[in-house]
Formats: C-alpha cells, structure tokens, sequence
C-alpha cells in the first residue's frame, strides 16, 4: 500500500509540475504577443472598424474612407478648439482627411457630440517652419464661402 502512495504522489508531483510549467511558458507567450508591434496594429484595426461601425449606425460614413481615431482628453490642447466645446473625456473624435470632416462620438451613451467639416494644415504652412500636422474645424463663415 505504501508502493501505490508513493507511486500516486510522485504522479500528483509530476502533474502539478507540468502544469505549472505549461502556465509560465503561456503566460510568457501571451505577454511577448501583446508586446508585438504586429498584434499591436491588429489590435488597433479591430478597435477602429468596431467604432467605425457604431458610428456608422448613427451616422452615414462611406466605407471606403480611412479614419484617424483618438480620445479626448480635456487637459490636452484641444479644449481651446471650439469643435470640441462639448466633449468629454473619454469621448472618441474620428477625422476623416480626405472628407474634410471630424466626428465626436461618446460611447457611453452611443451618440455624437459634434461633426462637421475640417480643414488639415501643417504646422509649415502656419509658422513657416514643423511639417507635424494639426487640425482645425472650419467656422461658419469659412464652411459658406
């Protein structure tokens, strides 16, 4: 009797080591993949069609059209922008270059804040000097020329 428990615990050992061992190995391929650039952009793609498709449900958005997406953050500079007078943080805004048009969009209560026309300059147009690019919402007066 004293043969089989011993055979039995060596077993349970042997059990318990190989799991243990399976669990840090795939544990450490799970955080090697999240740390990969590539999962990283297809991470990004399905984060960005998911919204695209909430918003597309409140709103018409060709589908052919590529979208920059971020989230506000009243601390940022943005705030100063008047487009983004009833933002929230957290809210998503989803700029659409080439149609010359921004989207404010608030998850939590899947609606939009704000959309209307664009216009993208670089920074090298305005000062004569970065090439970064920055966006402005065009006022009324600009929108009826």
């Amino acid at each position: 009797m004293s043969k089989k428990i011993n055979t039995l615990t060596i077993l349970m050992l042997i059990v318990i080591v190989g799991l243990v061992t399976t669990t840090i190995s795939l544990k450490k391929q799970n955080d090697d993949l999240k740390n990969d650039p590539a999962y990283q952009k297809v991470k990004t793609v399905k984060k960005t069609n998911a919204l695209r498709q909430k918003v597309a449900k409140i709103m018409y958005i060709p589908k052919d059209t590529q979208a920059f997406i971020g989230t506000y953050d009243a601390k940022s500079s943005l705030k100063n922008n008047p487009f983004f007078k009833d933002a929230k943080d957290g809210d998503k805004y989803l700029i659409f270059s080439e149609l010359g048009k921004a989207i404010i969009y608030r998850e939590s209560e899947n609606k939009i804040i704000n959309s209307g026309p664009i216009a993208i300059t670089s920074e090298k147009e305005k000062s004569g000097s970065k090439d970064t690019k920055t966006v402005e919402s065009k006022n009324a007066e600009e929108t009826s020329e």
